[in-house]
C-alpha cells in the first residue's frame, strides 16, 4: 500500500480464496501499480489476469480517479466508484468475479462493508484525515468491526486484528498512518509526503 510522487495511491484488500496459479504475485502487482505515472499505466499493470492469486486493489489518483480492481489468475473485474466513493472489505464484490472465484470470507466481512457504507454516507463533503480514522474506529460487531480486536473465541489462525490505518491525501501528496487499533490513539502516528 502507498503513493507516488505522480499522485497515484493503492490499497489491499485480501481475498480468501483458494485460486492460485505461478503468475505475478500480488505485491509486485502493487509495486507495479506505484511504478507508474497515470492512473491507466497503474490500472493496465494489473488488469490481464496475470495475477498469482486473487486479491483487491484500490486504485487512486491526484486528478480523481477512482477504481476498484479484483484481481486474479483467472479474471479481474472493475468496480466503478458510486457518487464519487469505493468502498471494499475481504470478500469478492463483482458479480461476475463470484461466478470464476470462489471466495471464503469470514461472515463480518460482510458485515464490515455494510457498516461502512452507513458510516461514509453520514460524512460531509468536506473530508479530513480524522473523518476517516474515525470510521475506521467504528466497533459495530465488536470485536469482528471495522476496528477489528482479538477474538478470543476464533481459533488462533482465524483471528485477526487491525495493525495499522492508513489514510492518503493524493491531491497533497500526504499519508496519515495510526499503528495498531485506531480507537486507541487519539493522534496520527505519523503523517508523510509520497
Amino acid at each position: 500500500m502507498g503513493c507516488n510522487d505522480a499522485g497515484l495511491g493503492v490499497c489491499l484488500n485480501a481475498l480468501m480464496t483458494r485460486t492460485c496459479e505461478p503468475k505475478v504475485p500480488i505485491h509486485v502487482g502493487l509495486r507495479a501499480i506505484l511504478d507508474s505515472f497515470t492512473f491507466e499505466e497503474a490500472l493496465s499493470a494489473v488488469s490481464h489476469n496475470q495475477m498469482a492469486s486473487p486479491a483487491h486493489f484500490l486504485i487512486a489518483s491526484r486528478e480523481k480517479k477512482i477504481i476498484s480492481v479484483e484481481v486474479s489468475p483467472i479474471y479481474t473485474a472493475q468496480i466503478k466508484p458510486e457518487n464519487g466513493v469505493l468502498i471494499h472489505t475481504n470478500h469478492i464484490c463483482a458479480p461476475a468475479m463470484q461466478k470464476v472465484v470462489v471466495d471464503k470470507p469470514h461472515d463480518d466481512s460482510y458485515h464490515r462493508l455494510k457498516a461502512i457504507d452507513k458510516l461514509v454516507g453520514s460524512l460531509s463533503s468536506d473530508i479530513e484525515a480524522s473523518d476517516i480514522f474515525s470510521l475506521l474506529a467504528d466497533h459495530d460487531n465488536y470485536p469482528d468491526s471495522i476496528c477489528r480486536h482479538e477474538n478470543l473465541t476464533k481459533l488462533s489462525h482465524e483471528n485477526m486484528e487491525t495493525v495499522f490505518s492508513i489514510v492518503m491525501d493524493l491531491t497533497n501528496n500526504k499519508v496519515s498512518v495510526i499503528l495498531g487499533n485506531p480507537c486507541l490513539r487519539k493522534e496520527v502516528y505519523s503523517t508523510i509526503t509520497c
